[in-house]
Order: C-alpha cells, then sequence, then structure tokens
C-alpha cells in the first residue's frame, strides 16, 4: 500500500480524536455551557459593590393581592440578595419613589406557554437597564411554590440573566426539575455578572462548576459534542477507502 495524504491524516487522526475526546469528557464537568437563548450581550445594572440596591415594587389587579404575596416576592428577591459572591441586592422601593423594577400580578395575563415574563422596557444608550417589566399570571390552577418559582426566574431575568440549560437551575426553561431556590448555575452567573470583589463583570452564560451537576443533566450535549469531535475521522476513513478501490 502506497502512503499519501489520506493515510497519513487517518493515521494521525485517530490519536487525536481520542485525545480530544478523552479531555472533553474529563473537562466538560467545569466547563460554562451556554445557555440557549445567550446572545453574547453583557446586560447589567450600572451599579457597583459600593452602591448595589436595585428597587423594586409590587402592583396588582386587586389591592389585596399585594399583601398577600408580599412575603413570597420578598423571599425571591432576598435569594438572589443572599448570593455571598455577588454583592447584587434587591430592595422594596419607598412609597412615593420609582422603583427600578415592577411586578406586576395580573388576573387578565393568559398564555398557555408561559406563567409569566419579563423585559427591560427602558435601557439608556449604552444598553443599561433603567427599568425591568414583570408580569406574572394570577391563575387559580397554580400553585403557590409554582407562582413562588415564576417570580424568583423572572426576577433573575431582570438581574441580567438569560435562560439556562441546567434543569435544576431556577433559570432553566422549564419549572419542572427545579425548587424554589438559587441552584449553582445560578449564583455562579449573578456572581459573573456582580462579583463581590468588585472585579470586572463578565458574561453570565450558564456554569455549573460541579461535575455531579452538570454531567448527570447533559450527557446529550456530551454526546453531540463527541459525535462532533468523531466527525473528522470518518471522513478521513472515508476518502482513504476511496483513495484505495
Amino acid at each position: 500500500m502506497g502512503w499519501n495524504i489520506y493515510s497519513i491524516m487517518k493515521l494521525g487522526a485517530y490519536p487525536l480524536i481520542f485525545l480530544l475526546a478523552v479531555l472533553f469528557l474529563e473537562g466538560n464537568a467545569n466547563s460554562y455551557p451556554t445557555p440557549v437563548d445567550f446572545d453574547g450581550t453583557l446586560i447589567r445594572w450600572n451599579i457597583t459593590k459600593e452602591s448595589p440596591d436595585i428597587t423594586y415594587e409590587v402592583s396588582a389587579d386587586d389591592a389585596d393581592d399585594i399583601d398577600f404575596y408580599a412575603h413570597l416576592v420578598f423571599t425571591s428577591a432576598s435569594l438572589w440578595n443572599d448570593v455571598p459572591t455577588s454583592y447584587f441586592n434587591f430592595v422594596r422601593a419607598e412609597e412615593g419613589t420609582t422603583a427600578q423594577v415592577t411586578i406586576e400580578l395580573s388576573s387578565s395575563f393568559a398564555d398557555p406557554t408561559a406563567a409569566g415574563y419579563s423585559k427591560f422596557d427602558e435601557v439608556t444608550d449604552k444598553n443599561e437597564p433603567v427599568h425591568c417589566k414583570i408580569v406574572v399570571a394570577q391563575d387559580p390552577a397554580y400553585s403557590y411554590d409554582s407562582f413562588g418559582k415564576t417570580i424568583l426566574h423572572e426576577l433573575g431575568h431582570c438581574v441580567g440573566l438569560g435562560h439556562s440549560i441546567i434543569p435544576q437551575a431556577i433559570m432553566s426553561y422549564y419549572l419542572e426539575e427545579n425548587t424554589f431556590d438559587l441552584d449553582t448555575d445560578d449564583k455562579a452567573a449573578i456572581s459573573r455578572l456582580y462579583p463581590v470583589d468588585g472585579s470586572k463583570p463578565k458574561l453570565p452564560p450558564g456554569c455549573s462548576v460541579g461535575s455531579d451537576v452538570y454531567h448527570e443533566n447533559n450527557q446529550m450535549l456530551s454526546f453531540l459534542n463527541l459525535f462532533f469531535l468523531l466527525v473528522p475521522i470518518l471522513v478521513v476513513s472515508f476518502l482513504s477507502r476511496r483513495t484505495s478501490l
């Protein structure tokens, strides 16, 4: 058999692909997977460690609902505030002041695909948030826990976070496998936007620093990446066989 470029590539590709696959599977647990709606844009409030407060208010179609859900909203905000590696801090706006985040409890909002939504409805010319609006459906079919997870999730968007690919994260698209709490992924993401040491903010892609969290929930992602690593060797093998014919 004569030597040609395909046979040389074939011999070199096998150990290279094997090495890449081993390194990928070994190091994948500590990587930063990109959330499904991540577009590379850093959106964060113009706050500092010395002045970390973002104010919020609650409005509702029925004024009695404000008092009923006040503690749940406060607890949701506190979960984001209590991340020790982040300086971000939600505080309830004082009466007569303009809040930066408005949480609307709406009995008229009806969307079969969502329990609520949030958006930065006012930003500066530098794309810095000025106001964030949250609308949460008051549906009798939702449990108190589900309602709480929706508020916690939407507050995360108002922090500046996108959706996570980690099912246990509160910022996951689906609120089925998570609880009314923040996951490692959520805490790492807010800590990148508002690092407690005052260092330069970084993009907050979904992140899971624990191998047990990342690996268990992203096996399909691992297999897909491994597949694309193996594509070159399959192409080389095909071309080398055609050459030998």
